[in-house]
């Protein structure tokens, strides 16, 4: 963007009927989706902006770190396929009891090896 700087916008709950709209940022923006179905948000934008977010806070909270893993994983093969992915969760963490530090970790260690581009 303008003067070096990137423009992060967070798009909290479900933005799918403004997906035309959004079309009309300029291309660079990071997407920071909460709510959408990323694989839809992909395919509508990717190709506009860098798409991050979607991991559910409430799964890393109280899911099993299999549980964790395998949405990591979902979220990962929808969004990332072609570039432009950020992996992060769907809400900012605001103490440490937002998530079991076993979920994290788990997650965080999944999303280093399997979330290569290649």
């Amino acid at each position: 963007m303008g003067e070096g700087y990137t423009i992060q916008v967070f798009f909290e709950k479900n933005w799918t009927r403004y997906y035309e709209f959004l079309q009309d940022l300029p291309k660079g923006v990071i997407g920071y989706f909460e709510e959408d179905d990323l694989g839809v948000v992909t395919e509508k934008l990717g190709k506009k902006m860098c798409i991050m977010g979607n991991m559910p806070l409430s799964i890393l909270r109280t899911g099993t770190v299999q549980q964790c893993v395998d949405t990591a994983k979902e979220i990962i093969d929808k969004a990332a396929p072609n570039g432009g992915y950020l992996f992060t969760t769907d809400k900012s963490l605001l103490t440490v009891k937002d998530v079991k530090a076993e979920n994290f970790r788990a997650v965080n260690e999944f999303v280093h090896e399997y979330g290569i581009y290649k």
